[in-house]
């Protein structure tokens, strides 16, 4: 009996503290940046808090520093309230924890009100860019860099702190002031400062001081498509930084010639004959990598030739790739980073690679011819050609074994470094020989002469 006279009592209670019909709104006393939110279900709420939203956007505020002022509408800096997370506050107060305590809280709401902070956002990008031109509140940070002088010289650009507005600070000190219904909105900023992402010093242990090789071939202009594969897959390459000790994939740094990739059909090498295919050209740019790589003194790992000799570098110092079957390895043997250029001009292509000039040597490369090969002559029968008549189809040509080194003078001595050989197969000389036998020819019969009619000119 006791305990069903307390649960009446407590329903009674519950009823009068939370009427029938009033569930679910603000209670009185209950405030938000000056907005009188009693009696609100949350619909009613929420487009009361977007009237003010609106309001608080068209506000001005100014921001100091010293005697520097900058002023915009917190719209600029796309101002939002949070009215979901307002209105939730504002529904729980009076109504938190045990409902017997219920009636302590209203009591206070009574007496003294409850004001619900501002929840709100502003986008923390849009104000380095409404400051930025004022460096007395925005200074972006530089990086360090390096570039190339006169003289191929590696000149370092140092670095520079930045600065900015403390943007956390910004947003509590102006939720402050929209809580306490400030006006004007003035608010004193501090700066904070913004570190470079490279830093001079970064840049200077990379070692770069000097050129340590370079290195130019020539091409046909007229062959648009090639010149056009050789731009691409030189452009790949241009600006190329190389750690100490790290390999470089040719292949993977310039990737699949395709179409897709840019490329154009040129001429390429392909059994021992030219043929028209995708990416024409780019060998001349691997086989120029390959002579400056050994010119700068680095570590060929993987290279191989053509199966014809080319005419932009000397015999035995091509080097042919194909992606995904034939690369182009060398790695950076030197203590100090390697820093890859290349330029195409008209006519010409030209590799640079910078490094630590400490690491400068004096190096020659040269090449010669162990072995010739004469090429063979291959008769095929040919039934399209008539017997005795005789058509080239393929010229021949000789074929080489060509060895390759690299001097390199030290200490006042020359130390010579075998480089991988070069193996081009003869290409025979193909001659199609007519099998065909001719087709006799009837001669024409006589023309009659009439009779009785004496031969000669009629008068």
């Amino acid at each position: 009996m006791a305990v069903t006279v307390l649960g009446l009592g407590l329903t009674v209670l519950y009823v009068c503290l939370e009427p029938p019909g009033r569930g679910g709104r603000v209670l009185a006393g209950v405030t938000a940046g000056g907005v009188d939110l009693a009696g609100m279900a949350l619909p009613e709420g929420l487009a009361r808090l977007q009237e003010l939203e609106e309001s608080l956007r068209r506000e001005t505020v100014t921001l100091v520093y010293g005697d520097h002022r900058r002023s915009f509408e917190l719209a600029q800096l796309d101002l939002r309230l949070d009215r979901t997370a307002i209105m939730e506050q504002a529904l729980a107060a009076g109504r938190t924890g045990f409902f017997l305590a219920w009636y302590g809280q209203r009591r206070n709401l009574a007496r003294t009100g409850f004001t619900v902070p501002l929840a709100f956002r502003i986008d923390r990008e849009r104000l380095p860019a409404l400051l930025s031109g004022d460096p007395a509140f925005y200074r972006p940070a530089r990086d360090a860099r390096w570039f190339v002088g006169p003289e191929d010289t590696v000149v370092v650009v140092p670095s520079r702190d930045g600065w900015r507005v403390d943007i956390g600070r910004l947003e509590r000190d102006l939720g402050e002031a929209l809580n306490d219904g400030r006006h004007p909105l003035v608010m004193r900023v501090v700066l904070e400062p913004v570190p470079p992402r490279r830093t001079t010093a970064e840049v200077q242990s990379l070692g770069l001081s000097g050129l340590l090789a370079s290195y130019t071939t020539r091409f046909d202009p007229a062959q648009t498509n090639r010149t056009y594969n050789i731009a691409v897959a030189a452009d790949a390459l241009n600006g190329l930084l190389v750690p100490p000790g790290q390999a470089v994939s040719f292949n993977e740094i310039v990737g699949p010639r395709s179409q897709e990739a840019g490329y154009k059909d040129a001429p390429v090498i392909f059994n021992n004959t030219l043929v028209t295919g995708v990416g024409g050209g780019v060998c001349q740019v691997s086989s120029t990598l390959y002579n400056c790589v050994l010119l700068a003194g680095l570590e060929v790992l993987e290279r191989s030739n053509h199966s014809l000799p080319v005419d932009y570098v000397p015999l035995g110092l091509d080097a042919t790739v194909v992606y995904g079957y034939v690369d182009f390895k060398f790695r950076n043997n030197t203590g100090s980073y390697v820093y890859l250029t290349t330029r195409v001009t008209d006519d010409t292509l030209t590799v640079k690679i910078y490094g630590n000039a400490a690491y400068r040597k004096k190096i020659r490369v040269r090449s010669w011819i162990e072995e010739e090969f004469a090429p063979q002559e291959v008769r095929q029968p040919d039934p399209n050609l008539e017997r005795g008549r005789e058509v080239v189809k393929q010229e021949g040509a000789r074929g080489y074994r060509v060895a390759a080194e690299r001097i390199i003078e030290e200490g006042g001595t020359e130390r010579r470094e075998r480089l991988p050989a070069s193996y081009y197969p003869p290409v025979d000389r193909v001659v199609a020989v007519g099998t065909r036998e001719p087709v006799p020819t009837l001669a024409p019969p006589a023309t009659p002469v009439p009779v009785g009619v004496p031969p000669g000119p009629s008068g």
